[in-house]
């Protein structure tokens, strides 16, 4: 009953994320009985389930620590499924609450989805990765902010002239693990998770923000494993990470649009990053003597806008009492 108001009004999706991060931030504050600790948190809010169809809900990755302002760190107890819980109903009276306020449901309504038997949210706590596992970290960042359906899933049928998409789990309320649609509704499904422009698809919290890392930055503050000081050292590790990070550049290159970046044109080699070239002078150097430079267009010519009299549209005829068509 809930998901068409996301459908609509897209807006309400990074809010979507915001529930389940307020959630997730109060049960470790009632945890932890702390109430100036946060976690790291990377939230991706997602449309899609199983068959393509339109299912907003989140995936998070979140840390198993929480980190005070002064970068001390507290390690949150495992959870049960009693803890699960108790964040589904946190996550379900914050949503209640978001649409309300948005007027997007009545008290009334709310109420009653209060006294189903099933609430229709839930909330899933997957195994936890460490921080070691490369492959694990890989694999998982890769999942939450996947494509919304798959092409070998798909198969288009001449001759009934219909659209085969096999899911990847028994989808209970279609009692199978495919569905046949026709390709014009094939197309309007898939197309509805396209996200407006400019909208945000990974929304960092916490430890993570922006906020975050600049006042760590300014401060020297940086998350430890344990103890209260803030070594040199720490910060030097922070730096060989960044500078190994911008080394990666052409890896995740590859990873992203698979175009290896250092692979040689001419002879199929391993090219190696010499110097960077900044200076617009320099490159336009020596992009004129490869025979590479392109000089830039012109802009193009101011369009002269000539507004005429018609006898079926005068725009301006309320300022002017009377006038003259013709």
């Amino acid at each position: 009953m809930l998901r068409l108001h996301f459908l609509h009004h897209r807006k309400l999706l990074p809010k979507l994320c915001r529930c389940a991060w307020d959630s997730l931030t109060m049960f470790f504050h009632e945890t932890l009985d702390r109430r100036d600790v946060f976690p790291g948190g990377i939230l991706v809010p997602q449309t899609f389930g199983g068959m393509a169809n339109w299912n907003p809900h989140v995936h998070a990755l979140i840390t198993d620590t929480c980190w005070d302002r002064e970068g001390n760190c507290y390690p949150v107890p495992e959870m049960d499924t009693t803890d699960i819980k108790g964040i589904e109903k946190l996550f379900a009276g914050l949503v209640f609450k978001m649409l309300l306020e948005e007027g997007m449901i009545s008290e009334e309504l709310m109420e009653n989805m209060r006294s189903w038997k099933h609430s229709g949210f839930s909330v899933h706590c997957g195994e936890p990765i460490n921080a070691d596992d490369q492959n694990g970290r890989k694999v998982l960042s890769e999942y939450i902010s996947r494509a919304p359906f798959s092409l070998e899933r798909m198969t288009f049928n001449e001759g009934s002239d219909t659209v085969l998409y096999r899911g990847e789990h028994f989808h209970p309320t279609l009692a199978r693990n495919f569905d046949v649609s026709d390709p014009f509704e094939w197309i309007a499904r898939i197309t509805s998770h396209i996200p407006k422009k400019g909208a945000k698809q990974v929304i960092y919290y916490g430890a993570y923000s922006q906020a975050w890392r600049g006042r760590e930055h300014r401060q020297g503050i940086l998350p430890k494993a344990s103890g209260k000081e803030k070594s040199a050292s720490s910060i030097e590790d922070r730096s060989s990470y960044s500078r190994r990070r911008r080394q990666l550049w052409a890896v995740l290159l590859k990873k992203v649009w698979d175009v290896d970046a250092l692979k040689c044109p001419k002879c199929g080699g391993q090219m190696k990053v010499i110097s960077a070239i900044e200076q617009p002078s320099v490159i336009r150097r020596i992009l004129k003597h490869l025979d590479l430079w392109e000089d830039p267009r012109p802009p193009p010519e101011p369009l002269e806008l000539v507004c005429e009299p018609c006898a079926d549209y005068v725009p301006w005829k309320d300022d002017v009492p009377e006038i003259e068509v013709g």
